[in-house]
């Protein structure tokens, strides 16, 4: 582990698999951003999001090469350390038990395994691009200078904004930057809610146009359970 973990500034947006962090924590933070928008007579439209099948369909070739070099992250992993990955992975196999049969080998091709100390930093190092392209476009929620466009734990994120158009670029950039690690949104799980100013006469509206995801309107809901907690 320690010859492979890198740090970056945007790690910070990541609270899953952290020293110190819980679910709790980073559904407290959402619901602050909320509440200081909405205090101040914002709306607020957030985005639920849930990849399909995240953990495998990590690409461990994209993944070995995020590790030795990369143009915007410089983890400095040694070449030979990155060789001996790509070995043990590329090579991986498994075998099924039953009873007192055991199988033949069965090639794997999943990096991310259940339960091995490199999975949860493989996953997380792997995403790393695609939470850094939202954080740095500057668009969305922002306190004090410090932005709040999206939230992860994990593979469960959640994009905050304080107008239409704004989530649904987020949306669209969210998309697209999934796209470009192998990854995919999961159409039937993510779900949309509009938080209302505490100001009745600085709502706007109380109906919306859906957003879309990859051409596929998304339902709106007036709660939702994020990470164990009710949001309403």
């Amino acid at each position: 582990m320690n010859k492979v973990k890198a740090k970056h500034d945007c790690d910070s947006y990541q609270f899953g698999f952290k020293a110190n962090h819980s679910t709790g924590i980073c559904t407290n933070t959402m619901k602050k951003v909320i509440n200081y928008y909405t205090s101040l007579g914002s709306h607020v439209f957030v985005c639920f999001v849930d990849f399909s099948k995240a953990f495998d369909k990590v690409n461990y070739w994209k993944l070995f090469n995020k590790l030795s070099k990369s143009n915007l992250f410089d983890d400095k992993v040694d070449c030979y350390i990155v060789s001996l990955l790509a070995v043990w992975y590329s090579r991986q196999q498994a075998c099924i038990q039953w009873k007192n049969t055991i199988s033949s080998p069965i090639n794997s091709g999943c990096v991310t395994r259940q339960g091995e100390i490199l999975s949860p930093y493989f996953f997380t190092r792997y995403i790393r691009e695609l939470i850094c392209t939202i954080v740095q476009s500057n668009i969305g929620c922002n306190i004090g200078g410090v932005c709040y466009s999206l939230l992860a734990y994990a593979d469960d994120i959640v994009l905050p904004a304080p107008s239409w158009h704004v989530l649904q670029s987020l949306i669209n950039l969210l998309s697209s930057s999934a796209i470009a690690i192998n990854m995919s949104c999961s159409i039937a799980k993510p779900v949309c809610m509009v938080f209302k100013p505490k100001r009745s006469r600085m709502i706007v509206d109380s109906a919306f146009t859906c957003f879309a995801l990859n051409d596929v309107a998304l339902q709106f809901v007036r709660e939702f359970k994020y990470l164990g907690h009710y949001v309403i």
